[in-house]
This record gives structure tokens, sequence and C-alpha cells, in this order.
């Protein structure tokens, strides 16, 4: 045979036994089709070692093998027995070996049989095989093989249906292959024949690793005494790690080609790529455990071969893993980076020490690698462009500074095409070094906030303004153009990098450079408008960057456009930030129909005239030339009084004393002639106009005349028809056209000469726009409401229980209309019709038109009312929960203002309990509490009280028994001009509270009941009020609004104040059954109330001058109390008693025209509509700033009885009532 023993000169026995080993299974396989993974068992005695193949059938009384090895003891014989196999004569030829086609095995590449034989017999042992009915014996003489091949002498003919399996220990020499060992000159020992099985992982019961994890693509063997072990299909593969150094662990692959020098894969990648799907399996199974194992290869033992191409060859699903597992390990405190020689630079480590706040930690190529492919792991520098492209929007404050150099940037890349589109977004992000970020695809430059803040930026650029002084300043105006040129530069250079040089290049950059300068000069800065004291006319006012001598040249000869748009015109323009050159001689009016003027440089002022008060205008300005910039516009604003005319105050008006004199005027900080000007124009003029605006009025019901089918107007070029949805114009006196548009249902037409209108009415449910309509437009108060946008109607109604019915249709005259179009369908949604609502859903707001409130038009002009749509008009379970009183129970009251004296006072008289005090003062408020001794007070701010009542720190005020009505009370009083400012700015914050005050009790707070002055109807308090107004409807509370008039209720004193009840029921209250009952006919003048109290007080203090808290009537036996005559006062008003006083700007401390010195408490407490038996405490300021900031009782009487008629309605079913009402129907249901 062609065999030498060259070719086996490297092995060992167990080598040789490994390829016998390997044939002998594989025959097994082969022959028998084994589809499961192959198993052997170890059996050992006293005589022999069994490794047995055990076939599916086999049992102790019958034995069935599909193949065995045995050793004998004695004889030192070892047999490889496979069933049913064959071994044809060829098979010896060098490379022949059946096993060279099998992709699947190790030694497939040739070696087999042969060299085994060679091997083995060249260590002395004897190697016979027994196959085909021959034996077959070698031996090895002068280095080369030779084999001897016999026929069989046995007998042995195979029978008519023979068993392919064993049924013992012996070979069927005909149909079996048997390979023997030994036995001859040199027997196997069992030591030797024991290390020879290590080959094999297939043997149950032997050499098997006490920790493995089996995987669809092989195993991974984690108990150590297997390292550097791998394993073919479970066949130990020899001399591994010569070339590749040590595996750290074992594995068995169950795909791989073997090479011929039997030292590495045949294919490197194969063998990798096989490695690492085993590793990526078993991790899938058990990551907890073994993650960390190969976390622990990749970044300390970079080199080992079990990690060999890993970078290469892992999957995204498990780079995921690694990654996810180094940052937990991380836990944000490290940052990884690759130490490379001229990669990472000191630069990169400050990066990662100075602006990512981290520790560096280095890590190994291939895990770097790795974590790159897949773009998991970023460097220091790319990490923070990152943290910048991924950091949040920054909304900054609105200052000047920052204002500017927004708008001033986003002019400058107006000014080239290739840039002219792009969005600047300015992000919060902490990294000092990194500006501008540039994302193509979306054309979206990022800024960091850091160019609006002026200590920030200006810390990098600095100019002569940041070192100075100039904290009043820097902030709200602009000097620092440079700032501008310079981030203008930083975004260019970005832009630059990230868009191709076909769409801009250097050179145009250049050119816009040297433009960028004189716009900025000449852009407008600091614009502001003004309101001035004359109704309508507005002032806008602005700075530049011209000199001084420029502007004494050249200012009257350089114009300035000023346009003033309106809030309709606002949404077309707002982005706008290049001005288009206009001909001065085009008018006062744009061609949108704004007003504009012409302003020469020199002048910086426009004023224009003819406004609406209540309409919401912005101005543009910009210098009068083709691509200058405009300067920033301010938000939508109504035009607002000048800074100085509501300064802040602080100082009460009721302060200082010496020796009986009230010296008001070196205490007190007077209200200038401006502002007392102002607010007599406000009361006067806007007050009566705005307070319209709630209360629309309108003509309803159905007529008894027969409607037309149809009615074309040709005016309008429309037909109306009956059922029909029609979005109109209508004509308003007070309500700017574009919020005069409504929505109508028509239910009917009346003609010209039925209906007593010129072209006739038309009878239809009526909608206006929510957010257009006047009430919500008197201030952006939807703002924070998403929900809230052109798809929400308002509907209109007069009577509760025909809400939304043809019954309670409106009557509008076609004549009103100016402009008509049709409601298309897919705002009607798939009813056809206006939705009714409570919550508004996403669904919803892509349906079409919906309804959630309405607002009454019909009743008192001095009432308004907005309420939650009723019952009839939601499904059932939107229903209203209708309460149910105890008739027989008093009514609870919470003062929430216990310093405002009388509004708790009238809900007393009426009968209700007083529970419970709110903020109350122990040194300012003891008239309160000696009033009502039995109430609990809780002292401090109420966002205080009601957090520590939720944070459990404070108990609630216990309530009475179920179906008590419960009343939330609060009154702000007037306390004149000069506290007005910070009125407005604090005392109505107590609105931000209003869902905890709701919350107080488990039960629904059945009403909330505050009084105000009128001024909470200014535009500066008008956005609070309206948003908690909007609050309270949407927490399905009915709004009852009421415009008192004192002088019109018997009290002596000309002053408005508004009552506003918020009520858990769905029914407007009928202010005329009560509240207006019994009203005097006549005047009541100061000398009907205070005539009885001319006289002086005759009790002294310690001959001090002054005079005693009580004292007695000269000719009655009646004392009473709070009447210290003679004090004086270098500054108050004089006392007409045939007239009203006139308190509309607040208290002020009254004197009487005799010379008889100040109006004591007690009869300032009669003008104010208080008993007599009601007692002033504390120090005598103290008591005339309560008696003259008190809501008068008498008000607050009618306004308790109205209430509780309201409730009334709502007692539980069975409880006798006798009042007018029982037997009504409760309204709303």
């Amino acid at each position: 045979m062609n065999i030498w023993k060259s070719d086996v000169k490297d092995w060992g026995s167990k080598d040789a036994f490994h390829e016998f080993y390997q044939n002998w299974k594989q025959a097994i396989i082969d022959t028998f089709d084994l589809k499961e993974r192959f198993k052997a068992t170890y059996e050992e005695d006293k005589t022999a070692i069994k490794i047995i193949v055990a076939a599916p059938d086999n049992t102790p009384r019958k034995p069935s093998y599909l193949g065995f090895i045995r050793f004998m003891k004695i004889t030192g014989e070892v047999a490889l027995v496979s069933a049913s196999a064959t071994l044809e004569l060829n098979c010896f030829q060098l490379g022949t070996t059946p096993r060279n086609t099998g992709k699947n095995l190790a030694g497939s590449h040739g070696e087999g049989i042969e060299l085994a034989t060679m091997a083995m017999t060249g260590f002395g042992y004897e190697v016979r095989i027994q196959a085909s009915n021959c034996d077959w014996c070698f031996a090895s003489f002068e280095s080369q093989l030779h084999c001897i091949i016999n026929p069989s002498e046995a007998e042995d003919r195979p029978p008519a249906r023979p068993r392919r399996t064993l049924a013992g220990f012996g070979n069927r020499i005909v149909s079996d292959v048997a390979i023997t060992i030994g036995g001859g000159l040199r027997k196997v020992e069992r030591f030797e024949f024991l290390r020879w099985l290590g080959v094999s992982l297939d043997i149950v019961g032997f050499g098997q690793p006490l920790s493995l994890v089996e995987t669809p693509n092989g195993d991974l063997i984690l108990d150590h005494n297997f390292a550097n072990k791998v394993y073919m299909n479970g066949t130990l593969l020899p001399v591994f790690g010569e070339k590749t150094g040590p595996f750290d662990y074992g594995y068995n692959i169950t795909r791989g080609t073997w090479s011929t020098d039997r030292g590495q894969f045949e294919n490197d990648k194969e063998a990798a790529r096989s490695l690492c799907s085993v590793w990526e399996a078993a991790i899938e199974q058990n990551q907890e455990a073994l993650l960390p194992k190969y976390v622990g290869l990749l970044r300390n033992r970079p080199e080992a071969p079990d990690i060999r191409c890993a970078d290469r060859l892992l999957e995204l699903v498990t780079a995921k893993k690694i990654w996810e597992h180094l940052l937990s390990e991380a836990g944000g405190r490290e940052f990884y980076y690759l130490d490379k020689p001229n990669k990472v630079t000191s630069k990169d480590i400050k990066i990662i020490h100075d602006s990512l706040k981290k520790k560096p930690v280095r890590i190994a190529d291939i895990l770097w690698n790795l974590l790159r492919r897949w773009s998991l792991i970023r460097t220091p520098e790319e990490e923070c462009i990152q943290q910048f492209r991924n950091s949040p929007e920054w909304l900054h404050p609105g200052l000047e500074f920052s204002d500017t150099i927004q708008q001033a940037l986003k002019a400058s890349l107006a000014m080239h095409k290739a840039t002219e589109g792009i969005e600047v977004m300015f992000v919060d992000c902490r990294h000092r070094n990194i500006d501008t970020y540039f994302e193509p695809m979306s054309k979206l430059l990022k800024v960091n906030k850091r160019w609006l803040e002026f200590d920030a930026i200006h810390q990098k650029h600095p100019c002569r303004i940041s070192k100075m002084d100039a904290e009043e300043t820097k902030d709200n105006s602009f000097f620092c153009d440079h700032i501008v040129e310079c981030l203008y530069e930083v975004a260019m250079r970005q832009i630059l990098r990230r868009l191709p040089d076909t769409v801009i290049n250097a050179e145009d950059f250049n050119n816009n450079y040297n433009e960028l300068r004189e716009k900025i000069r000449q852009m407008p800065r600091q614009i502001a408008i003004v309101h001035c004291l004359r109704s309508g006319q507005t002032k806008v006012c602005w700075e530049d960057r011209e000199t001084d001598t420029f502007s004494q040249y050249y200012g009257d000869k350089t114009q300035y456009h000023v346009v003033l748009h309106d809030e309709a015109c606002w949404e077309s323009v707002k982005n706008k930030t290049l001005h288009e050159y206009s001909d001065p001689m085009m008018g006062d009016n744009t061609p949108c129909g704004c007003k504009q003027k012409f302003v020469p440089q020199r002048k910086k002022v426009a004023i224009f005239d003819g406004l609406y008060p209540a309409q919401r205008y912005v101005p543009m300005v910009a210098y009068n030339e083709k691509g200058t910039f405009y300067g920033f516009p301010l938000k939508l604003v109504r035009p607002v009084r000048a800074p100085s005319l509501i300064p802040e105050r602080s100082v009460s008006p009721f302060s200082g004393e010496s020796e009986g004199t009230m010296d008001v005027k070196s205490e007190q900080v007077e209200s200038t002639p401006e502002e007392e000007k102002h607010w007599e124009f406000w009361h006067k003029e806007e007050f009566p106009r705005i307070f319209s605006l709630c209360t629309p009025r309108g003509e309803h019901g159905t007529t008894y005349t027969r409607p037309l089918a149809a009615f074309a107007s040709q005016r309008l070029n429309w037909m109306f028809k009956g059922g029909q949805y029609v979005s109109v114009t209508m004509k308003s006196q007070f309500v700017p056209v574009d919020s005069c548009r409504h929505i109508l249902r028509i239910h009917g037409i009346y003609s010209a000469n039925k209906s007593g209108s010129q072209e006739g009415k038309i009878l239809a449910t009526q909608y206006s726009f929510l957010r257009r309509s006047p009430i919500f437009m008197l201030e952006n108060a939807l703002k924070g409401h998403p929900e809230i946008d052109e798809k929400e109607l308002l509907l209109h109604f007069n009577d509760v229980d025909f809400m939304g019915q043809k019954n309670d249709a409106s009557l509008i005259p076609i004549e009103n209309i100016t402009d008509v179009d049709f409601v298309r369908m897919d705002l009607l949604g798939p009813a056809e019709a206006v939705q009714y609502t409570v919550d508004v859903t996403e669904g919803l707001l892509n349906s079409g038109l919906f309804c959630r409130f309405a607002i009454k038009c019909g009743g008192s002009p001095d009432s308004a009312c907005l309420m939650p749509v009723t019952h009839d008009l939601l499904p059932f379970s939107k229903h209203w929960d209708t309460p149910e009183y105890s008739s027989s129970s008093r009514l609870e009251v919470f003062d929430f203002s216990p310093g405002v004296l009388g509004l708790a006072e009238g809900f007393r008289q009426s009968g209700c309990a007083v529970r419970a005090g709110f903020g109350f003062d122990p040194v300012s408020d003891l008239t309160w509490k000696v009033r009502y001794p039995a109430t609990v007070v809780y002292d401090g701010p109420l966002d205080s009280i009601l957090s520590d009542f939720n944070s459990l720190r404070l108990n609630a005020p216990l309530s009475g028994a179920q179906g008590v009505p419960k009343i939330a009370i609060l009154s702000i009083p007037d306390k004149g001009i000069e506290a007005r400012s910070k009125q407005i700015r604090e005392d109505i914050k107590i609105l931000e509270n209003i869902n905890s005050i709701l919350g107080l009790y488990p039960e629904k707070m059945s009403a909330l009941v505050f009084t105000f002055p009128d001024w909470i109807f200014h535009e500066d308090a008008f956005f609070q009020f309206l948003k908690g107004m909007y609050d309270l409807l949407q927490g399905r509370y009915s709004i009852h609004l009421k415009k008192v008039s004192l002088s019109q209720y018997g009290l002596p004193q000309d002053r408005t104040v508004i009552v506003f009840v918020a009520t858990s029921f769905c029914s407007p209250i009928q202010w005329e059954d009560v509240f207006d009952k019994n009203v005097p006919t006549d005047l009541k003048l100061p000398r009907e109330c205070i005539g009885s109290l001319r006289f002086q007080n005759a009790r002294g203090v310690e001959d001090s001058g002054k005079k005693s808290f009580i004292c007695k009537y000269p000719d009655a036996e009646v004392n009473i109390y709070n009447h210290q005559t003679g004090r004086q006062a270098t500054d108050s008003q004089i006392l007409d008693m045939d007239s009203v006083i006139d308190m509309r700007n607040g208290p002020c401390l009254i004197q009487h025209s005799d010379g008889g010195g100040l109006l004591t408490v007690r009869e300032l407490a009669r003008i104010q509509g208080f008993d007599d038996d009601f007692v002033f405490y504390g120090t005598i300021e103290r008591q005339y700033e309560e008696v003259m900031q008190a809501f008068p009782p008498t008000i607050a009487k009618r306004l308790a009885d109205t209430i509780l008629d309201s409730i009334k309605e709502f007692g539980s079913l069975g409880e006798a009532d006798e009042s007018h009402r029982a037997q009504k129907r409760r309204r709303g249901e």
C-alpha cells in the first residue's frame, strides 16, 4: 500500500483512535440515517468496558444495538463494531475514505482509516478489520503499511430477512464492519483506552462536562477542564492552540471543514463564524450568565481565538446586547473610547472630562470595531454632537437680546436662496464646545441656547457693553450686532460642511457676510406697541443702530415701513423676515387691508388711529428697502397702557396715625393724574362695551307664520333652504368681522313682509366658533388647550329646557348677513350634524365640528351665563350627575378670604353655616373670627394650605351630613388705583387653585361664589379670569356673571362689582326671581344712612384726644361701636350728603363737609350696608381698611338668597318643601 510512516510522523495513538472513532460513528449515522444528536452510553464491569449505541427498540431482554465499542480488560483488545456497514477494497487508497464527501465531518479532507491503521501499527498494536466477508490484517514493514486480505472461512451467509441491528456484542462478517486494535504482542491498557475515549463528547456517563450550553449552532462548554478543547459534532479536534493561541472555553461545533495540517480550520472565517453563532445562540438562551463572560473576552482577551473576527461577524442584536451591558456597567459615569496612537488625542480626553462630565475608559480594538460597525458607539466629539442633536428645544424668555438675535439669524439665512428655507431651532444643551448642527434632510439648523444668553455668549465674544455693569439693559436692549455676525459665520460654516458645493459655496457666503453688517445696523429693535389715552389710538416705537450724525443729516431722507397687522392677517405674515420695498404712495393700507405708515428714520414713532380696542394687533417694522430685516415682531396683543400708568404700589392707604390725625399723604403713594384719567376712561367707555360681549343679544323663538321652503338672496347670491348647515359672517357693533363668523342650522325662512325685516329672517340654531367668540377673544385664554381649534363651536341659547332645539332657535335678519358659504360635509362628520360632547378625543378632533359649551343670549343685560350643553343633547352615559340636597340641612360656607368682610356675613344672615376660613391672619383678621367664633381657621397662604391638605399635614374641616350643599366664597376688594397693578398680578392668582378648592371634599362642591372689582374685565386681568372660567366649564360647572351697580341696590356709592357664581347643576340662575326683587326705586343718599350718627363721641382715653371704641347715642339708651369721631386727614374726599359717593377707583378717606373730621368706621359701615351690631376690631387703621374694602352684606344676602333659591330645586325626593318652587320642573333635566 502506498502509505508511509512519514505520513503520520506527528500522530499519537489517540490521534489514530480519533480517526477510527470518527469513521465508526459516521458509519452508524449514515447507515441508520440518524437525525438526532449522536449519543452513546458508557458501561463498565469486571471484564470489559462497553460504549453502546442502542437502537430505539432496545430493551434489556431483547438487546438491539446500532453499534458498540468494547474493551476487553484481560486481552487488552478494543473492538469498534458498526452494524450493517460495508468497507470496500478501494477504501485503502490514500484520500478516498468514504468520509471524503461529508462536509460536516472533521477528516473529510482525505485522511482516514488507512492513516490511522499506519499509526496504530507503528505503535505496535495489531489492527484487524472484518468486513464484507473478509479479514483485513495490517502490519508495517520498512516504514510502509502492508495489508493481507483473507476471505472468511465461516459459512456466514445472510438470512433471507437479515436483521439490521446487533442482538449482542458480536459482529457479522458479512453485514457488519468490525475494527479490532491490540490483543496481540501489545495489549491496550485500560488507562490508555480511557485516554482514547477523551476524543468524544458523545459518551453519556464518561467525561461529560459539568457545565454545557446546548444550542442549535453547537455547544458552549463552560467547564474549565474542557478549556481549549474544540469538538466537531462531538469528536475532539486535535492539536488546538498551536497557531491561534489557547481557547478560554470549550466548543462543540456542528459545521466546519478541518485542514490537513490538523491545527486549524481549513477556512478561518468559517470557523470564526461557527464560534460566533455558538456564542450568539448561547447568549440568547441565558443572557444574564453568558453575556458578561463574552464581554469579558472582548475587553480583556481581544487576542483569544474564541472571539476571532467577532467584530466582523456578530449580528446587530448581539452587538446591541453587548453595548447595553457596557452602558449598564458604566452607569452613566464612564465613557468608552479607543486608545490608539494618533487616534484619540488629549483634546478628546478633555471633552470626556469637561463636556461629557464622565470618566474615560479604554476598550479594545475588536470591541470598538464591533460597536462602530453597527453605529452603536461614538467618539467623544460625535457624542457631544448627538447629545446636541437630541437636545430639547429651548423656549427663550422673550427678552430683547434673545428675540433680536433669533430674528436676525433667520433673516440672514433668508438672504440666499440655498439657505432661505432653513428652519432654526435653539436647543438646551450644556456642551459649550458645540454651537450649531445642521440636518440637511430636514433643513433644520439647531443652535446652542447660549447664543441667546447675554452673559454666556459674551464670555467667548466680549464687547464693551458686556464689560460694563449693564444688568438693567443687557437683556432688554440690543447693542451687540457682533454676536449676530459671529453666529451667522458659525452657522454658515456648519451648513457649508454639510451641503454640497453645487448648492452653496464659500464665495456666496463671503458676499452675504459683507451685506449682513449693514442690514443688521438698519434692523429695528426694541419694538413696542403703546396704548394712547384716546380710544382706538396706538403708538408703535422702535430703535435702530444708526448714529446720531446719520440721523441729523439723513434721518428725514430714509424711511421705515411700519405695518400694523390684525389677527386675521397675522398667520400669513408672521414668519416673514425680509422686507419687500413698498411705495409710500400706496396710502394708509397694505394690500392685505392692514394699516401702514412710512416714517422717517429720525422719528422712530408711528401713530395709528381708528383701531378696535378689543382686537389684537402686531407691528412689523423694517427699513424700506428690498431685502432688509424686519425687527422681531411682538406676539399678538391689544394696545397696552404705557408702563408708567400703573406703577407698582405696596403701601396701604390706611396707615399712619399721630395724635388723632391720619396723615395719608405722607405715607401713601398716590396715583398719578394719567392713571386716574386712564381708569376714568376705562370705566366709562371700555368696561360697558367689554361686558356686553359676554351677553350677546338676539331674538329667539318660533313665529306663528308658515315658513318658506327656500329663499334666494340676490345680494348674497345664495339660496337658503330649510335643513341646511351654512357658515355666515354677520354684522356686529362691537366685534371685528372675522370674529362674527357663525354656523347656522336652518329650521325655517320667513318672508320680509311677515317678519318685519327688509329681507326676511332665518330661524336657525346658532353657533359661534369658541376661539373667536367675543368673550373668549378678549385674551388668548385658551393657550395651553390644544384641543380648542377651528372645529369647536359655542351654542347660543335662551331657554335651557329647549337648548339646541327649534323652539330655542335664533331669529336672524338676513340683512345682517354679509357673507354665506356651505359647511363642508367632512366638517359635519358621519352624522352630518354638529356633534355634542363632554370630552375632546383625538377621534373627535379628526371627525368634524363639535360643541361642548353654550352661552345664554337673552335675559338681563347685566348678567351672563356660560354652561356645558344639557342632558338632552348628550348620550345617556354623558348626562350630568343631578345633585340631591337635604332640604332640612343648613348650607355650609367655606370662606377663602376672611380678610375681606361682608360676603360671609350675607350668607350668615340667610341662615347658612360659616364652617371655615382659609388664609386666616391671626393678627389682622380678628373681626372675622369674633363674628364667627365657631369656625375653623387655617393660616398661611392658600396654596400652602391646600398643599398641606393633600399631603395630610392638615386635616380638612369636617363636613356635615351627606347631601349638605357646600359653597366656597371669595371676595377680592378694590384697593385703589395705586395698588391695582399688584392686585392684578397677585390677588387673582387664587384662580389657579380652583381645582384644589373643588377637590376639598369627595363630593362635588355645590357652588363657588366669587366677587371681584370691575377691573377683572381689564385686559391685564381677564386672561387669568377667563382661564379659571374655562377650567370650571371643563369640570362641568355652569358659569353665571352678574354686574351689580351698588347705587341701584340701596347703597349710596357709585361702584360696580362683579358677582361670579359657578354651580355644579345644569341650570341658569334666575337673577330676577330673588336678587332683583324689592330693589329700591329711589337712590339712597348718605344723609339717610348716617344722619343719625352726626354726634361726637363723648368718651376720651386718658386725655389723649383719641375717642373710645364704644359710646352711647345722646338721646337713646343704646350703645354704638366704632364711632371714633374727630379724626383728621391731610388729604381726603369731601362728603356731599346728598350725592352718592364716587368709589369707582377704590377706597378713599372721606371728610365731613362741615369740618367735623373723617367719617368714622361706623359711618362707613352703614354706607357699606353693615348692621350696627357688626363690630370691627383691631387697630383703628385696620378697622378703616376692613370697612372700606368690605363687600356690602346687603348685596351678599341677596346673593345668598338667590343661590339658596336655585339649590331648592334639587332637594331630596320625598322631603317637604313649602317654597314656591317645590312643584316646578328642574331646569336642564
